[in-house]
């Protein structure tokens, strides 16, 4: 006697793997897409979101304090240069004056 490949021999009768799958469909838990599947996942979305978070506020922080520096030392650097500059455009300026009303 051959069995088809769509049913097996069991104890009380022939059951079709159809019936089976179906079988098993009914006793599985219900799945829910809206809801983590376990707690370990969860915890890992959870602190994952944290960690994301916290990165961000740590950047924006260390950008903030790095421009805030270094606008800082531009406008030093012109507060001690701009003296020097102006005693150099007088004196260009002083001298051209010259050399145009003598000429």
């Amino acid at each position: 006697m051959s069995v088809s490949p769509e049913t097996t021999r069991g104890g009380g009768g022939t059951v079709t793997r159809e019936a089976s799958m179906d079988m098993r469909r009914l006793n599985a838990p219900p799945s829910d897409r809206s809801r983590p599947r376990s707690l370990c996942l969860g915890l890992l979305l959870w602190y994952g979101s944290l960690l994301i978070v916290a990165l961000g506020v740590f950047a924006t922080l260390i950008l903030l304090l790095t421009t805030n520096a270094l606008n800082q030392s531009v406008d030093s650097s012109v507060r001690t240069e701009a003296p020097v500059v102006s005693v150099a455009i007088t004196s260009r300026l002083s001298s051209w004056r010259e050399h145009s009303l003598s000429g």
